[in-house]
């Protein structure tokens, strides 16, 4: 699972979310959070779910009552995947220029800051 490599848009996103996050879980359940957050028509959210299978994002199976959607791609690696991508494309590969960015449009807590000085502190110690 963790080493497949898919594309996602950002509506598909939403939905893998969702998916990651209540694994397995039925069409029903799937629109009832999108409604909430989005405001998706069931046809809509219908027609992501088809397209993602198709990817290989997703897949479903039917129970004996209701098809139940499972994740096929790992949230782990593909967020890595996307991150990567985003970093590659938008600022050049550079990673401490998407941190400095995000700090002066967004701000960093001092919880964050901390958080991030003991990251930094740990791959420091992998590599030695």
């Amino acid at each position: 699972m963790a080493g497949k490599s898919v594309a996602l848009a950002d509506t598909e996103w939403s939905i893998m979310q969702i998916i990651w996050d209540s694994n397995p879980i039925t069409f029903r359940e799937i629109c009832d959070v999108i409604a909430e957050t989005k405001g998706w028509s069931k046809h809509s959210v219908a027609s992501y779910l088809k397209r993602m299978e198709k990817k290989g994002a997703i897949m479903s199976e039917p129970s004996t009552s209701v098809k139940k959607y499972y994740p096929i791609i790992d949230r782990k690696s593909a967020i890595s995947r996307e991150t990567k991508s985003i970093v590659d494309r938008v600022f050049n590969g550079n990673p401490l220029l998407m941190v400095q960015t995000m700090a002066e449009e967004q701000g960093l807590s001092d919880e964050t800051i901390e958080q991030l000085t003991e990251l930094l502190k740990m791959d420091r110690n992998d590599d030695s």
